[in-house]
């Protein structure tokens, strides 16, 4: 068994991330002012925005779950999942970029605890 802790602490930082991004996504699609066009950049409405967020967060969020209880095809998911929301996060850095940027160093270390987490299997005693 290889990496338990870190495993343990990445499907943590999945579920309580997966549930502040929904969050930010109802509030993105109660209040479209919330996400702001940046100048320059690109054109998203703030409720598109928040659609974004709130539909990213809830599988983040049933990904970690899946990863706790042992699903294989959970740890796989979740590691795509967790590059899109370090992508996703790079893309929010004019909105918030101290939260954007903390995020993605998160999701990178998520990325490394779920790649290299080996659980013991049932045979081996």
């Amino acid at each position: 068994m290889r990496g338990v802790g870190g495993a343990l602490f990445a499907k943590t930082l999945m579920i309580i991330g997966g549930f502040f991004w929904a969050l930010e996504g109802l509030a993105g699609i109660f209040n479209g002012n919330i996400f702001r066009p940046v100048a320059n950049y690109y054109d998203i409405s703030g409720t598109t925005w928040g659609w974004v967020h709130l539909s990213f967060g809830i599988l983040v969020l049933l990904a970690g779950f899946a990863v706790i209880v042992g699903q294989t095809w959970a740890r796989v998911t979740g590691i795509i999942l967790v590059s899109i929301s370090a992508i996703l996060n790079f893309v929010f850095i004019p909105w918030a970029p101290f939260w954007a940027i903390t995020i993605v160093a998160f999701d990178i270390w998520i990325i490394h605890a779920l790649a290299v987490y080996r659980p013991l299997s049932r045979d081996t005693d």
